[in-house]
């Protein structure tokens, strides 16, 4: 009796046994990569990004696919663990890993995916007192405000003229500086990421200066012999002005007097910018 139970408890415990392991297959492992992360990877443009598999199933095949999904066709198939470089990536990619275990090859055992996705071009611009690669003219002398802005990691703003790049003013991938002028600036932005280079312009020309306007006076205008009169004068857009006779200086002045006077006498105002 004793061998008759323990011969059936053996034989129950194999069929549990044989239950577990061909029955229900427990779910294996998966997981792809690309340049060593998994999830959404950002690379450069056009770039062959190494594309690495692992799992503990009998085979897998990946496919190259969108979020929408992929193609019948594996870009690689029969290899459970591998390392691939990948075609050039010029949009978003994804790669699905789908593995089998034996001996049931119909129904994947395991799967994951990592999608690849391309770093934006650079781009690059600035413009002068709110003109985009405009000329825009300015009083020399005039402070004009600068702004550039990129994606890119490194930019240089250089100063220089029609033909020339002229030095280097400022650095950054953003900036807003204001700056005076005395001549025809072009300011030429040079940015560099990893998927390329990016280049803006913006110019600024000073506009010609106003003429100079002087008025000169004398009061009263007419005298008697022996008599005087009073000199006065103004200009604009002058730096100085001389009066003469009488050796008088300055931008505007007076009324100054003319001193005794015996014969008609002109008197005349002399400015420079």
């Amino acid at each position: 009796m004793i061998k008759k139970f323990l011969l059936l408890t053996l034989l129950v415990l194999a069929g549990l046994s044989f239950y577990f392991h061909h029955g229900v297959q427990a779910a294996g492992t998966a997981t792809i990569t690309a340049n060593g992360q998994s999830g959404i990877v950002w690379v450069p443009l056009w770039s062959q990004p190494t594309i690495a598999w692992t799992s503990d199933a009998s085979t897998c095949d990946v496919f190259i696919g969108t979020n929408q999904g992929h193609g019948s066709e594996p870009w690689s198939s029969g290899h459970p663990s591998y390392t691939a470089t990948s075609p050039p990536i010029g949009a978003d990619t994804v790669f699905f890993l789908v593995c089998y275990t034996s001996p049931d090859f119909a129904n994947p055992s395991s799967s994951d995916e990592v999608t690849v996705r391309p770093l934006p071009a650079p781009t690059a611009s600035i413009i002068v007192n709110g003109s985009h690669d405009v000329t825009t003219s300015v009083p020399s002398g005039t402070a004009v405000e600068v702004t550039w802005s990129s994606n890119a990691t490194y930019c240089q703003v250089h100063r220089g003229d029609a033909t020339n790049d002229g030095p280097i003013a400022w650095e950054g991938a953003n900036g807003d500086v204001s700056t005076p002028i005395t001549s025809y600036t072009r300011f030429r932005l040079y940015c560099q990421g990893p998927n390329g280079s990016a280049f803006d312009q913006a110019s600024v020309d000073v506009s010609a200066p106003p003429a100079v306007v002087t008025h000169i006076s004398c009061d009263p205008g007419t005298v008697a012999y022996g008599g005087s009169s009073n000199i006065s004068w103004s200009s604009s857009y002058a730096s100085s002005c001389t009066v003469s006779p009488g050796g008088w200086s300055g931008i505007s002045g007076g009324p100054n007097s003319t001193g005794t006077l015996y014969s008609s006498t002109t008197y005349t105002i002399s400015c420079s910018r």
